[in-house]
C-alpha cells in the first residue's frame, strides 16, 4: 500500500526527481525474436551495481493485470513474472548483485491492516452482488427484459499471494529454476550474484532488502560508491531508501499515470467485452521511471537550509527528521493523523512547523534511531493549533463538492428530459445503446422498437393542440377545417405513408425530437418566469413579516392597559354603577382585559404562532 499520494506530491513539487527509463526492444529476424544482450553498456547512460526486487510488486500486476485479461493458469502467471524480471534486467543491467525478496510473515501491525483491507473488499463484493440480485428481482416484477451478464471465468484469488500458500511455494521453486537457467544461458547474468529470499523468511520484502543493505554497509571492504537500484511500487520505499544514506540510490517503477494513446501498440489480445473474439486490442506496456534519491536529498538540503541554528547544521540529520515527520501522514503500519492529508499539503505544513521550532530545540528530533519526545510534543502542540482551520477548510471543500455534484446531476436530468428519456431510476439497466446499428445512435435517446407507435402518439398530441388553435382562429372557414381534418388523418397514417413512399422514418423522428426540444425550451422559459415571481413574492412576505414583528415589539402594551383601566373607573363611578346590567358588563370586560393582556404578551413573545406566510 505504501503512502497514498506521496509519489505524485514529490514529483509535482520536485520535477527533476524522475527520468524516463530507456528500454531496448528485442529484434525480430525471420519471425524469430532475438533477446537483448544486457552485457552491453546501459542505454540510460549510467551503470548500476546492485538491483533489488520487491517481488510482490511484480507478482500482483502479473497475476491480475489492469490493462489486459489475466492469465488462465498459475504457470502462465509465473511465466509473466519471468518476463517482467527480464524487462527490469534489460533496463537496469546490474553488474554485481541481484536480490529478489518475497514478502514473508508480516509484523502484527501489517497483519491487522491486511485483514481489514481484505475483509472490507470481501464485504463490498458481497453487498454489490446483493444489490444486483435485488435489482434483477425488481425488473422481473415489472416485466422488463433482463440482459444476462456474460459468464466470466473464475478469477484468480489475490489472497493466494500470502506466505504459506501452495502458490507461493510453487513460485519459489520456479524462481530457482529461472535463476539457474539465466545464469547458464544469458551472458548478461555472467558473474552476477543472485540472492532469493522467499516467503519462508519472515519480514516484508522491502524491509529484508534494507536490512541486507545496512549489513553490507557495516561489512569490511564495502565500496561506498556502490550504485543501488530498487524496484517497487510502494511509496514508502522512498523513505526507506533515504534512511540508508547511500549517495547513489535510485528507485525504478512503472509510470502508473501513463495514459495509452490509440497509436501505441505492442501486445495484442482479444477484447473480452466484445462478442467477437477475433477483435484485437493493441496495448503497449507501461513505461518505467527512475526516481533519484540523491536529487531529493539536494532538494531538501536547499529547502531546509537554516543559517540561524545554535548548533551545527547536518543535512543527514535533517533527512532523518524529514523521514520521521513523514510518518505522521501514514504508512503500512501507522494510520495518518486525521488533520494530515498529503493532497491538502500536510507535508508542507509539517516542514513549516519544523523550520519554526528547530532553532528553539537545541538539537534535532532524531539521533541514531532515538527520538526526542519533548521536541515531538512541541510539534504536535503546534499542529493541534492548526487542526480547526484544516477541518473548516475541508468542510467547505466538501460542501462545494456536493453542490457541484448536485448541479451536475440536475444538468444531467435536464438533458435526459430534453432528449426524451423516461423518468426511470433503472434506465441504465433497461437501455443498451451499444447494440444499436442505425444512424440514430447519437440522436435518438431511446431504443424504439415500435417507431410507428412513437410517431402516432407524438403527432396525435401535436395535432390536437394545432386543431384547437385553428378552430378558434378560423371557425367560419369550412374549407380550412376540412383541410385540417384531412391533414390530421394523414398524420395518423404517417407510418404507413412513410413506408409506402420508401423514405427513412428516422427523418420524421428527428423532426419530432426537434419539436419536443423547442417545446421544452419554451416551457423552461415559462418555468423560469414562475420561479422568479415566486422569489419576488417570498421576498415581499419576508419583508412584511419583519415589519409586523417590529411593530409587535414596539407595541405600547402598558399604556393601552392603563387607558382601559381609567375608562372603567370612570364608568364605575357613574349612575350605572349599581345596575345589574353593568355588573355583568363589568365582569365580561374584566375577563376580556385579562385575555387581551395574556394574548398581547404571548404575541409579543411568540409572534410566529399567530402570523404564517407561505414560502415557496
Amino acid at each position: 500500500m505504501g503512502v497514498p499520494a506521496l509519489f505524485r506530491y514529490l514529483t509535482n513539487k520536485y520535477p527533476k526527481l524522475i527520468s524516463a527509463a530507456v528500454e531496448e526492444s528485442p529484434a525480430v529476424v525471420d519471425g524469430f525474436e532475438i533477446p537483448v544482450d544486457i552485457s552491453k553498456p546501459n542505454p540510460n547512460g549510467f551503470e548500476n551495481d546492485n538491483l533489488y526486487l520487491d517481488m510482490n510488486g511484480i507478482v500482483h500486476p502479473c497475476t491480475h493485470p489492469e490493462d489486459k485479461p489475466p492469465p488462465d493458469t498459475e504457470e502462465e502467471m509465473i511465466i509473466e513474472v519471468f518476463k517482467y524480471i527480464d524487462r527490469l534486467m534489460n533496463m537496469v543491467r546490474p553488474r554485481k548483485l541481484l536480490y529478489m525478496a518475497i514478502d514473508g510473515v508480516a509484523p502484527r501491525a501489517k497483519m491487522n491492516q491486511q485483514r481489514s483491507r481484505r475483509f472490507r473488499a470481501a464485504l463490498d463484493a458481497k453487498i454489490k452482488a446483493e444489490e444486483e440480485e435485488r435489482e434483477r428481482e425488481e425488473m422481473e416484477k415489472r416485466g422488463e427484459t433482463i440482459i444476462e451478464p456474460t459468464k466470466e471465468k473464475v478469477k484468480f484469488d489475490s489472497n493466494c499471494i500470502t506466505p504459506g500458500t501452495p502458490f507461493m511455494d510453487k513460485l519459489s521453486r520456479y524462481l530457482k529454476y529461472y535463476v539457474n537457467d539465466r545464469l547458464n544461458n544469458n551472458p548478461g547474468w555472467k558473474g552476477l550474484k543472485v540472492i532469493l529470499s522467499d516467503a519462508g523468511v519472515p519480514g516484508e520484502g522491502e524491509h529484508k532488502i534494507m536490512d541486507f543493505i545496512r549489513r553490507q554497509r557495516n561489512s569490511e571492504g564495502y565500496d561506498p560508491n556502490t550504485h543501488h537500484v530498487m524496484y517497487g511500487l510502494d511509496a514508502d520505499l522512498i523513505m526507506l531508501s533515504m534512511a540508508t544514506h547511500e549517495p547513489h540510490f535510485k528507485i525504478i517503477r512503472e509510470d502508473v499515470f501513463y495514459q495509452q494513446t490509440k497509436n501505441d501498440s505492442r501486445n495484442h489480445y482479444a477484447d473480452p467485452t466484445r462478442q467477437d473474439e477475433t477483435s484485437i486490442v493493441e496495448v503497449k506496456p507501461k513505461p518505467f521511471l527512475f526516481f533519484h534519491i540523491n536529487i531529493l536529498k539536494e532538494y531538501l538540503e536547499a529547502e531546509l537550509k537554516m543559517d540561524n541554528l545554535p548548533f551545527l547544521y547536518d543535512v543527514e540529520r535533517i533527512v532523518d527528521d524529514w523521514v520521521f515527520l513523514c510518518f505522521f501522514v501514514g504508512n503500512d503500519f501507522l494510520p495518518h493523523l486525521p488533520s494530515l492529508e498529503i493532497r491538502e499539503g500536510a507535508i508542507d505544513t509539517l516542514v513549516n512547523i519544523y523550520r519554526q521550532l528547530l532553532p528553539t530545540f537545541g538539537g534535532y528530533i532524531t539521533d541514531s534511531g532515538e527520538i526526542n519526545l519533548d521536541h515531538v510534543k512541541e510539534i504536535m502542540v503546534k499542529l493541534g493549533e492548526l487542526e480547526d482551520q484544516v477541518f473548516r477548510e475541508r468542510r467547505k471543500k466538501e460542501e462545494r463538492y456536493r453542490e457541484m455534484l448536485k448541479k451536475k446531476r440536475h444538468d444531467h436530468d435536464q438533458r435526459r428530459k430534453e432528449l426524451g428519456y423516461k423518468n426511470d431510476k433503472n434506465y441504465k439497466n433497461k437501455n443498451n445503446f451499444s447494440s444499436r446499428k442505425d444512424d440514430m445512435k447519437d440522436d435518438v435517446p431511446q431504443i424504439l422498437k415500435e417507431n410507428e407507435t412513437f410517431i402516432e402518439n407524438s403527432n396525435s398530441s401535436d395535432n390536437k393542440s394545432t386543431n384547437s388553435d385553428d378552430k378558434k382562429a378560423s371557425s367560419d372557414e369550412k374549407k380550412s377545417s376540412t383541410d385540417e381534418k384531412k391533414s390530421s388523418l394523414e398524420d395518423k397514417n404517417l407510418p404507413q405513408l412513410i413506408e409506402l413512399n420508401g423514405t427513412n422514418p428516422t427523418t420524421s423522428n428527428r423532426e419530432l425530437l426537434k419539436r419536443k426540444r423547442e417545446n421544452l425550451k419554451a416551457s423552461a422559459e415559462q418555468n423560469r418566469d414562475i420561479v422568479a415571481q415566486k422569489r419576488a413574492n417570498r421576498l415581499k412576505n419576508q419583508a412584511a413579516a419583519a415589519e409586523l414583528r417590529a411593530g409587535i415589539n414596539n407595541l405600547p402594551l402598558d399604556m393601552t392597559l392603563n387607558n382601559i383601566d381609567n375608562l372603567l373607573q370612570k364608568v364605575s363611578s357613574g349612575p350605572l354603577c349599581d345596575d345589574k346590567i353593568f355588573a355583568n358588563v363589568n365582569e365580561n370586560v374584566n375577563k376580556t382585559i385579562n385575555s387581551l393582556n395574556n394574548l398581547l404578551i404571548d404575541v409579543k413573545t411568540n409572534p410566529r404562532r399567530y402570523v404564517h406566510f407561505s414560502i415557496f
